[in-house]
This record gives C-alpha cells, sequence and structure tokens, in this order.
C-alpha cells in the first residue's frame, strides 16, 4: 500500500524482480456493474503490461495510447492498450 493513494491495481519495484497485480477493482462488480469477464480480462493483460514495464525499468509515460500511463480509474484502463508506446 502506497500513503499517497487510496488503493493501487497493481505494483511493482522499477527494475525490481517482480510484479502484484490485484484483480479486485479490475472486476465491473466492485463498481455495481454486472460481471464482464472480456472487460476484467482486458484490464488484467493491460496491467500486468503496466506493472511488468517497471520491473523492466519503464516508468509513467503520459501518452494515453501506451500501457505505462498511470490510471487512477478502472475505466482509464479501458482507454489504453496492453502496449508500449515505444521501444
Amino acid at each position: 500500500f502506497l500513503p499517497v493513494f487510496t488503493f493501487v491495481f497493481g505494483e511493482a519495484r522499477l527494475d525490481g524482480p517482480a510484479a502484484v497485480v490485484s484483480l479486485h477493482r479490475l472486476r465491473p462488480q466492485a463498481y455495481g456493474l454486472p460481471p464482464d469477464p472480456p472487460r476484467l480480462i482486458a484490464r488484467t493483460l493491460t496491467e500486468v503490461v503496466h506493472e511488468l514495464g517497471h520491473t523492466f525499468g519503464l516508468r509513467h509515460c503520459t501518452d494515453f495510447s501506451c500501457a505505462m500511463r498511470a490510471s487512477r480509474a478502472a475505466d482509464e484502463i479501458d482507454l489504453k492498450p496492453p502496449a508500449y508506446c515505444r521501444p
């Protein structure tokens, strides 16, 4: 847990050996919506790519089409692809 956030979707140390992604807030049910397995899978993939990026030394990006853009809400994850904007 990071004190500046009330929650996180995942956590990884920059250039670290591991990453963690929580599915709890990625699930539509966390927001009173019906289950949506394809959306959960897409969000999970994007967040895994994001957190693994940190383990490979990537920092947050400002490009809206980059998985490394920080997301403060689950619907922001839906707007970015599970891919990096540059090599």
